[in-house]
């Protein structure tokens, strides 16, 4: 379902982190142009979500605060519980990011924030697995 996680800053209208969960890597020629897209969007936003679909089926999940925003790109559109559940994991990843975001350092400082990134994602993936779910009703 989630394809990708890119952090902005808005300041620099560049890609901070990002992160492949799916297929469709974040730095492929075939998404460049939807990256873009995405781009423009998620460093204009002042402040709030936006949802922005683009090309081939996919949709973004845009949370923009005062220095930074977090696209959250999906392989499908998004109904009301997906949308509010992946507001709550852009949030905590954008929350927490921002906790260490100095606009002053390098780019390559914020690589080590990947894992804490995926770490959320997958978490979050898990906790909302229904197989896991029913395994865990069944235990």
């Amino acid at each position: 379902m989630i394809e990708n996680a890119v952090i902005f800053s808005k300041a620099n209208q560049e890609i901070l982190l990002a992160s492949t969960f799916g297929d469709i890597q974040h730095d492929s020629e075939d998404f460049k142009n939807s990256l873009e897209e995405i781009r423009k969007t998620a460093t204009k936003l002042e402040k709030g979500i936006f949802i922005l679909d683009i090309e081939h089926g996919f949709t973004a999940l845009i949370l923009a605060i005062s220095e930074l925003s977090i696209a959250l790109v999906f392989n499908k559109s998004l109904d009301k519980k997906e949308k509010n559940e992946w507001e709550n994991v852009a949030k905590e990843i954008i929350d927490e990011f921002a906790k260490h975001y100095d606009s002053r350092k390098q780019d390559a400082q914020y690589s080590q924030y990947e894992k804490s990134m995926k770490e959320i994602v997958d978490w979050y993936l898990k906790e909302k697995s229904p197989v896991d779910k029913m395994k865990d009703a069944l235990w």
